[in-house]
């Protein structure tokens, strides 16, 4: 269930706006518990922590093939 608020101790929460973002964390099964309108709130817990760092290596190797294209 999605609140729709900004949650009171923002320092236990990531803070996503990026929407390529939200899709692959959704689509690999990670959910904001928060939205305040303009960003959603993730529990920091180490499985998410997991997923961001997949995220981030999925968009390394978007960039090397897009280079290799070129």
């Amino acid at each position: 269930m999605l609140i729709k608020q900004k949650p009171k101790n923002t320092a236990e929460y990531f803070r996503i706006s990026d929407s390529a973002m939200l899709d692959y964390l959704m689509m690999h099964g990670a959910f904001p518990l928060y939205s305040d309108g303009n960003y959603f709130y993730f529990v920091r817990t180490a499985e998410f922590e997991q997923v961001l760092l997949d995220y981030e290596k999925s968009l390394g190797k978007e960039e090397v093939n897009a280079s290799k294209a070129m």
